[in-house]
């Protein structure tokens, strides 16, 4: 596997677990994708920055939520497609 594929995967597994609501942390999913923290915080940049996720921070509850629906695949094909 192609080391982007698996970022890729990295990503949607994030996007997963917070619109889930499982709130997850950058510790815990390094734990569960096998990666660092400092990986984990690239990609909420990357979600943030260059997708403009509607992400949020939630102090009280340690974890990351979406502010509003957003649909992952959509952004992420929009942000292809302007790479071409």
């Amino acid at each position: 596997m192609k080391a982007y594929q698996q970022h890729l995967r990295n990503l949607a597994a994030l996007d997963r677990e917070i619109r889930a609501g499982r709130l997850p942390n950058a510790s815990t999913m390094a734990r569960t994708l096998g990666v660092h923290a400092r990986t984990v915080h690239r990609y909420v940049a990357f979600l943030r920055l260059e997708l403009r996720a509607p992400l949020r921070w939630d102090a009280r509850r340690n974890g990351f939520t979406y502010r509003r629906q957003w649909n992952f695949g959509k952004a992420l094909l929009a942000w292809l497609a302007q790479d071409t």
